[in-house]
């Protein structure tokens, strides 16, 4: 064997062993379980209504499609202060409704940010 086969063979493996790996943390991500429970909506729907109107999101979205990404966009301009979570979310979940950056989900209009919880509650499901 050549230097250069040994170096192709040798870089091969790492690849090989390091793409799965990678792939595997995509959605080993740490967060408040609270992000997945969109309380306005738990008054009004069940849990599998919720996880339902956050499949039909995550078919209708890109680039959200991951809780990486879903839990990155639902703590943006979440800060770490003293506010708890539930009162941040509640407030991001207005500042939404005012700014009219809503979505239409199985005929509900939702906040995005509440779209992005029930999307995020989907997933956690299944994994």
């Amino acid at each position: 064997m050549n230097r250069r086969t040994f170096v192709f063979l040798g870089a091969t493996g790492i690849l090989a062993t390091s793409i799965p790996l990678a792939c595997s943390q995509i959605n080993n991500v740490k967060y408040d379980p609270l992000l997945a429970e969109p309380q306005s909506l738990s008054a009004l729907l069940d849990y599998e209504q919720i996880t339902a109107i956050g499949n039909k999101y995550l078919e209708k979205t890109t680039g959200e499609t991951n809780v990486r990404s879903l839990v990155k966009h639902l703590t943006d301009g979440i800060s770490d202060s003293k506010t708890g979570l539930a009162i941040a979310l509640e407030a991001k979940i207005k500042t939404d409704f005012k700014k009219q950056n809503t979505v239409m989900v199985d005929g509900w209009v939702l906040s995005v940010t509440e779209a992005r919880q029930c999307a995020l509650s989907s997933l956690t499901i299944l994994t």
